[in-house]
């Protein structure tokens, strides 16, 4: 009897397992299929630009954000944290070259409840894909409230932001790696329905 109390449970627990993943799996092929079938949206420096109810990831959002990126500039890793007097010990490696710095002003018009995912944001060009290096945005914004992936601002305020995007030689092609100051780069902040994208160029 009690073996056959055994193999029920784990039975159980097995179905219950495989209803679970089933039902992620249709849950994250819809989100899939939702973003597949949405549309550009594109804007440029010095708009303020709402996020909406678009999704960041599968599901993540940040409705009654806004942010509004005011310029991008290309530095020298090494001489931008001695100029600022930051620390990379222990990082080795792991520093990257250059950093397109990012400087965006961030506004919470009316989110209660999450926070700002700004550490989720890629920034491509026409042969290059680059993401946000963590441990720099915390020692550049040393004054911002931070959570999970991103920044929680109170509602109604704003704040200015440097979010520095990792640019390491190996992403580049020989000719863009050296001519970086023209590069056209653009942001990408959400994957669907709409993909808003942000080129960090001049209009």
């Amino acid at each position: 009897m009690a073996s056959k109390r055994k193999r029920w449970f784990i039975f159980s627990i097995v179905f219950l397992l495989g209803v679970l993943y089933v039902c992620r799996y249709v849950q994250l092929n819809a989100s899939y299929q939702k973003m597949q079938t949405g549309w550009d949206e594109i804007h440029y420096l010095g708009e303020e630009v709402a996020l909406g109810e678009n999704y960041i990831d599968n599901s993540m959002q940040a409705n009654g954000y806004s942010i509004r990126a005011d310029a991008v500039q290309i530095v020298d890793t090494t001489d931008y944290i001695k100029e600022k007097g930051l620390s990379i010990d222990g990082r080795g490696a792991s520093v990257p070259e250059r950093l397109a710095l990012l400087s965006a002003t961030i506004k919470n018009i009316d989110n209660r409840d999450d926070s700002f995912p700004v550490l989720l944001f890629e920034v491509y060009g026409v042969d290059s894909y680059t993401v946000v290096d963590f441990e720099l945005f915390d020692q550049i914004n040393p004054d911002i409230q931070k959570e999970g992936w991103g920044i929680v601002l109170p509602q109604g305020t704003e704040h200015a932001v440097v979010i520095p995007f990792r640019l390491d030689r190996d992403s580049f092609n020989f000719y863009t790696w050296n001519h970086l100051a023209g590069y056209p780069l653009s942001m990408r902040l959400t994957y669907g329905p709409a993909r808003i994208i942000i080129k960090l160029t001049e209009k």
